[in-house]
């Protein structure tokens, strides 16, 4: 359990559903579910009352975040990038916009994602 881990001592864990790594229902790999929980997280944050929150994820999921769909678009490793949202809390699906027009921060090069069929094998040419 991660909790027992002392990297991640002092992290709140109390979040975490019993079922977070399952890769069923609400934590399935398939396109509603991914974004069913993108919208559960961009409304997640929208209601912090913090006014910077850093997100640490996979590529597939940030594009789903911040973009509502998989685009496609492409994360580099180590990525930075600044979002706000469109709205203080009209919109229910809590839509994302970019803060600003581009990466804040690149280290790395843009790899295939796990639900990309490149993945394992050449970068992506854009």
């Amino acid at each position: 359990m991660l909790e027992a881990d002392p990297e991640f001592s002092g992290l709140d864990f109390s979040l975490l559903t019993p079922d977070w790594c399952s890769k069923a229902g609400f934590y399935a790999p398939t396109e509603a579910a991914l974004k069913e929980r993108a919208r559960w997280v961009r409304r997640w944050l929208r209601e912090r009352e913090e006014r910077e929150i850093v997100v640490v994820a996979h590529g597939d999921i940030l594009r789903y975040i911040t973009n509502g769909k998989h685009s496609g678009m492409p994360w580099a490793n180590t990525e930075v990038r600044e979002y706000t949202f469109l709205t203080d809390g009209e919109d229910a699906d809590a839509v994302m916009v970019p803060f600003v027009a581009e990466s804040i921060v690149v280290e790395g090069d843009n790899e295939p994602t796990s639900s990309s069929p490149m993945a394992g094998k050449a970068h992506w040419t854009y």
